[in-house]
Order: structure tokens, then sequence, then C-alpha cells
């Protein structure tokens, strides 16, 4: 799909659904246009997707240094210490701290896009026995 035309690409994207997931969208909206941000030009919104993945992963390696594993946390339905951290060390601040200020001062880092790639490597690896 790299090198299609604009106008090529809703049947670019039907053939490529139906050879990789077996799924035939009956039209362009549950297909090529399924995500709303496209043809209504978003496209800023994945970038902010981007960082707020970046950032959830240093939230989640340093929640997980004070509070154990969170697995365990939700299998244990211990979740109200998983508010109460992000409570206690995101949520509180709204706009009053940028996401910059937030990380350095709950995780102790600059941003740094380490932890989610440690993160995905160990869940896709487990998922699919890479």
């Amino acid at each position: 799909m790299g090198g299609s035309a604009v106008k090529d690409l809703p049947t670019a994207w039907h053939d490529k659904m139906k050879s990789y997931l077996g799924i035939e969208p009956s039209c362009h909206k549950d297909g090529v246009l399924q995500d709303v941000h496209w043809p209504a030009g978003y496209f800023g919104y994945f970038p902010s997707y981007t960082l707020g993945n970046i950032y959830s992963g240093q939230f989640l390696m340093q929640m997980e240094k004070e509070l154990g594993n969170i697995d365990d946390l939700l299998i244990n339905q211990e979740i109200s210490k998983i508010t109460t951290w992000l409570t206690k060390n995101i949520h509180q601040y709204g706009r009053l701290k940028t996401p910059k200020e937030i990380i350095q001062d709950t995780c102790k880092s600059e941003i740094n896009v380490k932890p989610i790639i440690e993160y995905y490597t160990n869940k896709f690896t487990k998922l699919y026995n890479i």
C-alpha cells in the first residue's frame, strides 16, 4: 500500500484486511475510513497517542517499582492502590504541571521511550512466543 494513489486506497485497504485478517469490510466507513481522524484530517492525534503511550510506559514502570506487579494487583482486586497512586502522582495536577514536569517529579527521569519499548517487547514476546 505504500505506493498506492489516494483513489486506490479503499481497494488496497479492503484487500489487505481480507488477506491479513480474513475480514471484508462492507463499506469504506468500516474499511479505509474506519478511523474518524483520517477523513476529518485530524492527523495531529496520532503523535499525541504516541506521547501518551511513552508516558504510560514510564508511569507503569514507576508504579510497579512502588506497588509491585500491576497484574497481581488487578488479579487480587486491589485496583484502589493503582487509582490512589495515579491520583497522587498524576491526576491531582491536571494542567498545573506539564507532562514533562509530572514525569520528572514522579519517575525521577526525563521522558524516555525505553520503558514502553520494554513493555511491548515483553507483551508481544509472550503473546506470540517470539
